[in-house]
């Protein structure tokens, strides 16, 4: 069992240990520190666990007895000089509150072995909790460039890039702030501050760039088993071409699922908006040796490429412009697609009051349906299942709901944890965790 605690000076040890281990740091581990410099060290971190304006959380595995996660913080104010290197300073001053007061993350760690368990998440949320108990409105942190599971993780949660350059060294840090939900509403806080809040649109896209960088649409890791699958989506694709054809592959994502039937036709295309999704499917494609698969960065909207170039369209779970698709496929040309259907995790959806589809069954894909045939398409045929989902552990779940849109924000309130522990209880079985996945595919011939 897991348990999160406020640290105490019997916490002393770990923290500095694993403050000394660097994670996520560039900085060379092989350099040995002085004996003063040692306990220079050691007295700033038990700061963080005496002064009033510091403080520290950690995660210990009690059936262990080990300390597997903390989060130490500080709380600074933008206006104030310090003796190191900052750069609060070039942060636009509209960006905090009158009183110039924020939280700051001075570290953030969980072990190896508890990472992509929704252990950072649920620090970090904490410390929310703290920022408010505090009345404070604003948490900022950094991390290296490289780190992009970190600045996903951070997206997830809310928070906005405001900085990208080096600060005491050489080293690019993105440096992120996140404004407190209530905090848009405090009568004494500047009005770009409301401006400065990402619309849904805007940080679903956001979300979707960093998590693609990080994962693509990568969900092979997880412990998954169905019921009721009525076709193989890329399999069904693959069918309709020929080995002298060009497919194009709309929404492509990481390009998990085209590089699998790269034999399939002469040249394959995959393009997204998102060009994190798009260096991963170039790696990917690298790590496949797939030589007739290419990669483009692309606007559904407006697809670069002359008009009759391709015999066959493909488009999984990802909009689409039916004219445009229209114009790029030569006379007999197919298109087909697969999109989730509302009533997809429906379970999920009542049980966390909210989901990513909000409308009556078959809305989307009637609304394909009228936009195929106004584009010239005939000959449209439909298909759907509902199929029974059975996931094995937590893990695989939370997994999934932390890189999809399923259940939008999620992670965001601490209540969503529970709320999540609650549905595995009300729905576990011996084949796993139960749910459902509804699918609509639509094949059309122009």
């Amino acid at each position: 069992m897991l348990t999160m605690r406020k640290a105490g000076l019997a916490d002393l040890e770990f923290l500095i240990r694993i403050d000394l281990k660097n994670d996520g740091y560039t900085a060379s581990d092989l350099v040995e520190m002085t004996q003063q410099e040692l306990a220079e060290h050691r007295a700033k971190i038990k700061r963080y666990l005496t002064d009033d304006y510091k403080g520290a959380f950690v995660f210990e595995a009690s059936g262990v007895n080990e300390r597997v996660g903390m989060i130490m913080y500080s709380i600074a104010n933008r206006d104030a000089e310090y003796p190191w290197k900052t750069i609060f300073h070039e942060l636009d001053r509209s960006w905090f509150p009158n009183d110039g007061r924020f939280i700051e993350i001075f570290g953030l760690w969980v072990h190896p072995g508890y990472r992509r368990s929704g252990l950072a998440t649920r620090l970090k949320l904490k410390l929310e909790e703290e920022a408010r108990d505090r009345h404070i409105d604003v948490i900022y942190t950094h991390t290296e460039e490289a780190n992009d599971h970190v600045v996903a993780l951070n997206w997830k949660l809310g928070y906005r890039e405001v900085r990208r350059g080096p600060i005491w060294d050489d080293t690019v840090r993105v440096s992120l702030i996140k404004w407190l939900d209530d905090a848009g509403n405090r009568k004494n806080l500047p009005e770009k501050w409301g401006q400065m809040k990402s619309s849904n649109e805007s940080a679903t896209n956001q979300f979707y760039e960093a998590v693609g960088r990080v994962n693509g649409w990568n969900f092979s890791r997880l412990k998954v088993s169905s019921e009721g699958v009525a076709w193989n989506y890329y399999d069904e694709v693959a069918r309709r071409c020929g080995t002298a054809d060009l497919l194009l592959d709309v929404g492509t994502g990481g390009g998990e699922g085209l590089l699998t039937i790269a034999g399939s036709a002469l040249l394959l295309i995959g393009i997204d908006r998102s060009a994190g999704m798009i260096e991963t499917a170039k790696r990917n494609a690298q790590s496949a040796n797939a030589a007739n698969v290419r990669f483009f960065q692309m606007d559904s909207e407006h697809l670069l490429f002359p008009d009759g170039l391709f015999h066959v369209a493909a488009c999984r779970h990802a909009p689409f412009c039916a004219g445009e698709i229209a114009r790029l496929l030569v006379s007999g040309g197919v298109f087909i697609t697969q999109q989730v259907g509302e009533s997809d995790k429906r379970n999920l959806a009542q049980a966390f009051g909210r989901g990513q589809h909000t409308d009556a069954d078959g809305t989307l894909k009637n609304k394909y349906i009228t936009e195929l045939q106004e584009a010239g398409f005939s000959d449209i045929q439909s298909f759907e299942y509902d199929a029974v989902e059975y996931y094995a552990t937590y893990e695989d779940l939370l997994f999934l709901l932390m890189h999809t849109p399923i259940i939008p924000d999620f992670g965001r309130d601490e209540h969503d944890f529970s709320v999540l522990r609650s549905f595995i209880d009300a729905n576990q079985t011996e084949k796993g965790i139960q749910t459902n996945a509804s699918r609509f595919m639509l094949i059309a011939t122009k």
